[in-house]
């Protein structure tokens, strides 16, 4: 209060000791302890309703507190304030039904207070539902207009509810659960709200249930403001919510579900934003949209999809800050995001269709069990692909070295049968558990390795492009490698030639069985630093039998295999050149036996090659393990 209004509250105090009440120039009357209602139910302006008349600017303050209700039909009404059950056990009613009100309004100041509006302006400074502790105010908007200019509380300190069904609402500022102990519900099914910002649980509880009409935050939403408040937001229907930007669980914590509607977001959507709060968002049906994401800032969050549609235009980032922790899971439905880079965090596609330009798993977990997976991805932590069917990556893919001494960043392949329709870079583990593998072009740097079992099996469509020097911990001397698709397929070689020697088989980037489609031509390459190299492999399969050789260009390099193993029997246990030097040999010197007749040892289509790679080769364990070297 300025020095002037005191003075002014000063004279205007002790003139009325002396007579009363003043009369001003133009027939004001100020009454000091202002009119309070006396009748039943009945029409604001009749006086007799009124113990000192109908009130007006110059009264200090309207009162309802008899259990009565005050009709409003006609414009020009006046209450400032107008409070409804000013204190404990006092009650107050107004209705109004068309007019104009204006002035500052409580409503359940200690006690309770009920405003229903249907049509008219109510046109207020202020308005608080539930301002003291105990106090209840109810506010039913279906028709007409209500502007708050300044603020508006659902729940000061008391209890508030707001149920809208239709109308217009404007205010600067709406908080609901305003201080600590208080709590604020807000309800909508129809009508529109418009607010500056909006404060669902700021030290309180608050709640907003939107199940049609609009809710447009011009600035800011905060859902669960402060470090002990706790907020929830409930969207379905035809209910649409849009805001500049968007924090759920600020400081506190926040809950937002939604089963239908739109949501809105231009800028901003947080969730738990501040070092210990806790944020949560469960989007069922409708559409979610937002510039920018963040589930787990400083705090813990978590995101569940079972439906709808997701939209990220820019970025969406999980688990980003020390202290803090995302999680999605995205069950079913559709998230559609520029980036997604995955810090502290987890992403668990159960299912659904997830499409980004990029997806960065810089220090997270991402679990691929079912459903789609559209773009580009970077690992450098840990990704798990798993579950019956198959798993498509529909993008490049790189698997980054490691920047220090650790055992990731990994892929792990587990019970599953996996596809990447795209180029695969391979700088650090690759991992398979009893899995198919399908590559269209698969490039391993020096820093990269392969491993899998006699239940595992790599198929390159493309190239394979391998500089890898990790001997000692890439381990396929039991898994499949084959090349499918007819054509040019370059194989890059990193395994030393030490001759028909088991030994090839030890610590060498050895494999089980090796496996050419029909039509398939192969160029061999070396692969590392070291001149010369060569391919170990235990069983040797030509889809197109022995003819297929010509296909094969050796360029100096080597093929060794098995030749005691039934598979092999077609090759007779002999030795063939390959284009452009090389040779086609068996690992173990033997006795050449004539070669039997093509037509009869030809290998019969593709089950015999599935046969071979499931089998566990004995006689080359057998033979290591007599030279000393296993």
């Amino acid at each position: 209060m300025s020095y002037w209004h005191k003075v002014v509250w000063i004279i205007l105090l002790a003139t009325a000791v002396i007579t009363g009440a003043i009369s001003t120039a133009n027939a004001c009357t100020i009454l000091l302890g202002g009119v309070n209602w006396v009748g039943g139910t009945g029409n604001w302006s009749d006086p007799s309703n009124w113990d000192s008349g109908e009130p007006t600017s110059c009264n200090f303050g309207a009162y309802i507190d008899n259990g009565g209700t005050a009709i409003i039909t006609e414009t020009g009404e006046v209450g400032d304030p107008l409070v409804l059950g000013r204190t404990a056990g006092a009650n107050g009613n107004v209705e109004m039904l068309s007019g104009s009100l204006s002035g500052a309004l409580y409503i359940g100041s200690e006690g309770s207070g009920n405003f229903t509006q249907s049509g008219g302006t109510n046109s207020q400074r202020g308005l608080t539902l539930g301002g003291a502790p105990g106090g209840v105010g109810n506010y039913n908007l279906s028709g007409g207009a209500l502007s708050v200019t300044n603020s508006e509380y659902v729940g000061f300190n008391g209890y508030g509810y707001f149920t809208q069904s239709g109308g217009t609402h404007a205010t600067n500022y709406l908080s609901a659960g305003h201080n600590t102990g208080s709590n604020g519900v807000y309800n909508q099914n129809g009508g529109s709200l418009i607010a500056m910002w909006e404060d669902i649980g700021y030290y309180g509880s608050g709640s907003f249930t939107q199940s049609g009409g609009t809710n447009s935050v011009a600035n800011t939403l905060n859902i669960g403001y402060a470090a002990a408040a706790s907020g929830s937001y409930n969207l379905s229907g035809t209910g649409s919510l849009s805001a500049k930007d968007a924090y759920i669980g600020a400081s506190g914590t926040g809950t937002f579900v939604q089963n239908g509607g739109s949501n809105t977001v231009t800028n901003n959507l947080v969730l738990a934003g501040a070092l210990g709060s806790r944020g949560s968002y469960e989007l069922n049906g409708g559409s979610l949209s937002a510039g920018n994401e963040v589930v787990g800032a400083a705090g813990n969050a978590v995101f569940i999809q079972n439906g709808g549609t997701h939209t990220v235009s820019s970025e969406l980032a999980l688990g980003t800050h020390v202290g803090g922790s995302g999680t999605y899971n995205l069950n079913s439905g559709t998230l559609d995001a520029g980036i997604i880079n995955i810090d502290l965090a987890t992403f668990n596609l159960n299912g659904g269709s997830l499409s980004a330009r990029s997806i960065n798993n810089r220090y997270g977990t991402f679990n691929y069990l079912s459903g789609n997976l559209d773009g580009d991805i970077t690992n450098d932590s840990l990704f798990n692909l798993s579950g019956s069917g198959t798993r498509v990556v529909n993008g490049s893919v790189v698997n980054n070295a490691p920047s220090y001494p650790t055992t990731y960043p990994q892929f792990q392949v587990t019970n599953t049968t996996v596809r990447f329709t795209n180029t695969f870079i391979n700088n650090s583990a690759y991992i398979s558990t009893a899995s198919k593998n399908y590559f269209t072009d698969l490039s391993v740097g020096d820093t990269g390795y392969l491993t899998g079992g006699m239940d595992d099996s790599f198929y390159i469509s493309g190239d394979f492009i391998n500089y890898s020097t990790q001997n000692t911990v890439w381990n396929t001397v039991d898994a499949y490698l084959g090349f499918t698709g007819a054509g040019m397929h370059y194989l890059y070689l990193t395994g030393d030639d030490l001759g028909q020697d088991p030994a090839g088989y030890v610590d060498n980037f050895a494999w089980g069985s090796f496996w050419m489609d029909s039509g398939v031509e192969l160029f061999l390459m070396d692969g590392n630093g070291t001149p010369g190299g060569a391919l170990y492999t235990e069983i040797f399969l030509l889809e197109d039998g022995l003819g297929q050789i010509d296909s094969i260009f050796g360029n100096g390099f080597n093929i060794y295999y098995m030749p005691t193993l039934p598979e092999n029997a077609y090759l007779g246990g002999g030795t063939y050149a390959l284009k452009g030097g090389g040779y086609l040999l068996p690992a173990v010197p033997v006795a050449i036996t004539p070669v039997p007749e093509p037509a009869t040892l030809v290998l019969l289509g593709s089950g015999i090659a599935v046969l071979a790679c499931c089998r566990k080769n004995r006689l080359v364990r057998s033979l290591v393990s007599h030279h000393g070297r296993r």
